[in-house]
């Protein structure tokens, strides 16, 4: 489970979303964030996840984070690499594809940033029928 906020224009407004859910947050430290996006709506989210140590979604709409198989790649200094974040996800599919995967376009792609210096890419996939 997730605290979201709705980017206005998808990923071109990433960072405004997540201005605003960051916004009250007292604190970043031990907070899991995620962006997430729909490709089949072009929908995209900042999410904060809910535990037991942070259980409260500040006033923010709920979500949930679907499970099942993410295709991954790390990548290192992403604050640096945010314009290539679109490239990665595409190599990834391809990679993907070429061992038999296809995406998954009802589940999101997840960015799970792990640190200001990580971030993890994920893409949701499952095994082709042929």
């Amino acid at each position: 489970p997730v605290a979201w906020v709705k980017s206005k224009n998808g990923p071109a407004d990433a960072r405004e979303a997540f201005n605003t859910l960051e916004s009250r947050m007292e604190t970043l430290r031990g907070r899991k964030m995620y962006g997430l996006f729909f490709e089949n709506t072009g929908d995209y989210y900042a999410a904060v996840m809910l535990d037991e140590e942070y259980s409260d979604d500040m006033g923010f709409e709920r979500g949930m984070i679907p499970g099942g198989l993410y295709a991954r790649r790390k990548v290192k200094d992403w604050n640096k690499r945010i314009a290539e974040i679109p490239s990665i996800f595409k190599s990834i599919e391809e990679e993907a594809k070429n061992n038999g995967y296809i995406v998954e376009k009802e589940r999101p792609g997840i960015e799970f940033y792990r640190s200001f210096k990580e971030l993890l890419l994920l893409l949701p996939i499952k095994k082709s029928l042929r």
